[in-house]
C-alpha cells in the first residue's frame, strides 16, 4: 500500500473501513480457499472500544488480506479502492459525453438503440451504494467509455460531426471570494455616501 492509500483510508468513516476490510477478506478467502490471518485484525477491531485502535485494526485487516493476494493475477481488481462517489463521478462524466455525441448522432437507428440502452443502464446505476461500488462496476463504466470512443470513430467515418464537450472556465475560489468582498465593500461605501448625502 502507498502512503496516499493510507492517508485516504485514515479519512474514511469507521463503518466504511469495516465494509472495505470485510469485502477484501471475503474476496481473498474465496480466491485462496482458506481463512486468512487478516480475520484476527477484524476480530480485534470489533472488540476495541477506542476508535483510533479500531481504525488501525481495520486498515491492518485490509492490508493483510491484500498482501496475501498480491501474487495472484486474478486478484488485481481487489486492490483499487472504489467509493460510491467514484462510480457516480465516472458514470456522470460518461453520460455527459454520450449526450454530446447524441446531439449530432440521433436519428441513426444503430446509435439510437445504443443511446436508449445506455439511458437504461444509467438509470439503474446512477445512485451507487457500497454493494454496487466494486472494481467490476467501474471497469464496466470504463469499457462503456471505450465503446463510446469507438462509436465516435464510426460516426465520424459516416460523416457525422462530433461536437467537443463544453469547456467550462476553471473556477478560482480565491479570486471569486476577493471579487465578492470587493463588491460588498463597494456597496457598503456607496450606502455610506448616500446616508451622508441625506444628512
Amino acid at each position: 500500500m502507498t502512503g496516499a492509500e493510507y492517508a485516504a483510508l485514515n479519512r474514511w468513516a469507521l463503518d466504511d473501513l469495516r465494509s472495505l476490510a470485510s469485502v477484501q477478506i471475503a474476496g481473498a478467502s474465496r480466491l485462496l480457499n482458506r481463512p486468512l490471518d487478516a480475520q484476527v485484525h477484524m476480530d480485534l477491531a470489533e472488540q476495541a472500544a477506542d476508535p483510533a485502535l479500531r481504525r488501525r485494526h481495520y486498515i491492518a485487516a485490509y492490508r493483510e488480506a491484500r498482501f496475501e493476494l498480491e501474487h495472484l493475477p486474478a486478484a488485481n481488481g481487489l486492490f483499487e479502492i472504489v467509493l460510491p462517489k467514484d462510480i457516480k463521478n465516472e458514470l456522470d462524466a460518461l453520460k455527459a459525453s454520450v449526450e454530446v455525441v447524441n446531439q449530432t448522432a440521433k436519428g441513426k437507428p444503430a446509435w439510437d438503440a445504443h443511446y436508449q440502452e445506455f439511458q437504461q443502464y444509467y438509470e439503474r446505476n446512477k445512485d451507487p451504494g457500497w454493494l454496487s461500488s466494486s472494481y467490476a462496476t467501474i471497469t464496466n463504466i470504463r469499457e462503456r467509455a471505450q465503446r463510446l470512443e469507438d462509436w465516435k470513430k464510426q460516426l465520424a467515418a459516416e460523416g457525422v460531426k462530433i461536437l467537443d464537450p463544453e469547456k467550462r472556465p476553471a473556477t478560482n475560489p480565491v479570486k471569486d471570494t476577493l471579487d465578492s468582498a470587493t463588491l460588498a465593500i463597494g456597496v457598503g461605501l456607496g450606502a455610506l455616501l448616500l446616508l451622508r448625502s441625506d444628512k
